[in-house]
């Protein structure tokens, strides 16, 4: 059986699982991806001006035809620069950019397509024109397997697509368990991009509505993004910028608040609970699974319901300190082998083979 990894980057523990279930990785003709992990990629020159021309036509579809119509016609573009060629018993497709592309493979080759589904897509469909919402959906229904990364993402699809659906969570390994968090001091963390999507607006008003009941809480933050300039200046918000080792600053917090609008499976959670801290995550964050089997009121409906379980804690030294301990023992042990061990016992459950292994 000849398995093939059609990617978009790739995601590396995408690309690990493929691999780990003998899938030769090749590459969209087109790079269209434009995500923190591609811009790391420092591409050289001439991959650069190919990015930026295709960055040029995805912008003018996006304007001139809308979201659903402008991710079809570029999945079609990906579709039809490779996929006739291409032979595989198996294809393997990750994101946005997967998705059509897998769906000719199918049609045409009436060979198996599995998808890892592990962006916006997946949220942006319920959005979309009644016609396009049922296209897509029926689209991601005939998808052999589907790969969500967390809970959430598994619950956002289509009831048809559900039925071959699995869940497998990413790896997480990390050097913040020997973090002891300052459980007394009343500072709130946040790592990742300061932007919409991430919630951090969301975030900065929980906090102040926690800062009326406890004055001298401090929210440190952690990246950079457009939010900073908006925020600059708030009582005890303190924007730390870009930091290489976010450990020191852990070390100083007792709570992580992450109330993002929209995020798969964030990892900056995980590194908080790792260290020790107790996260307070809106309804549409993927690591939220973990944090209601601890504490349901973790995981906050809106701001005001994240500020009142801030500010509770902050005054709670015992709860906080036993939640700590519960949130860290949570993410133990979810290691690359664990995540990938999970990959082939869904791929194997939906495809019937294995291939031929590579860890």
């Amino acid at each position: 059986m000849k398995v093939v990894f059609l990617y978009d980057g790739p995601h590396p523990m995408h690309l690990a699982w493929a691999k780990s279930v003998g899938a030769v990785p090749v590459a969209n003709k087109f790079n269209t991806r434009t995500d923190a992990a591609a811009l790391k990629a420092k591409p050289d020159e001439g991959s650069r001006k190919k990015a930026g021309g295709l960055d040029l036509v995805k912008s003018i579809s996006l304007r001139s035809l809308g979201l659903p119509a402008s991710t079809y016609f570029q999945g079609m573009l990906q579709g039809a620069a490779g996929i006739k060629d291409l032979e595989a018993d198996v294809l393997i497709c990750e994101g946005r950019m997967g998705v059509i592309p897998g769906h000719m493979f199918k049609k045409l080759k009436r060979k198996k397509t599995v998808l890892i589904t592990a962006d916006p897509l997946i949220w942006e469909i319920k959005d979309f024109a009644p016609r396009w919402r049922k296209r897509y959906e029926k689209i991601l229904a005939g998808f052999d397997c589907i790969i969500s990364v967390s809970k959430m993402m598994y619950d956002l699809l289509p009831p048809k697509a559900q039925k071959n659906a699995h869940v497998v969570h990413p790896s997480f390994e990390s050097d913040y368990f020997g973090i002891e968090p300052d459980l007394g001091s009343k500072a709130v963390a946040y790592i990742g991009a300061l932007d919409e999507r991430k919630g951090v607006d969301l975030s900065i008003d929980a906090f102040k509505k926690a800062r009326k009941a406890v004055p001298d809480a401090k929210f440190r933050l952690i990246g950079k993004g457009p939010m900073r300039e908006k925020y600059e200046g708030e009582k005890g918000v303190e924007f730390l910028g870009y930091v290489k080792d976010p450990a020191e600053h852990l070390a100083k917090s007792a709570l992580f608040l992450h109330m993002s609008r929209f995020d798969p499976y964030p990892v900056s959670v995980l590194e908080g609970m790792a260290a020790g801290l107790v996260p307070v995550v809106s309804e549409m964050t993927g690591t939220k699974e973990l944090l209601e089997g601890i504490e349901p009121s973790l995981v906050a409906k809106d701001t005001s319901a994240a500020g009142k379980i801030l500010a509770e804690l902050m005054q709670d030294p015992g709860r906080l300190k036993e939640l700590s301990l519960k949130c860290r023992a949570a993410v133990r042990g979810w290691d690359k082998a664990r995540s990938i061990r999970d990959f082939k016992a869904a791929f194997k459950e939906s495809i019937g083979g294995a291939g031929d292994e590579e860890e």
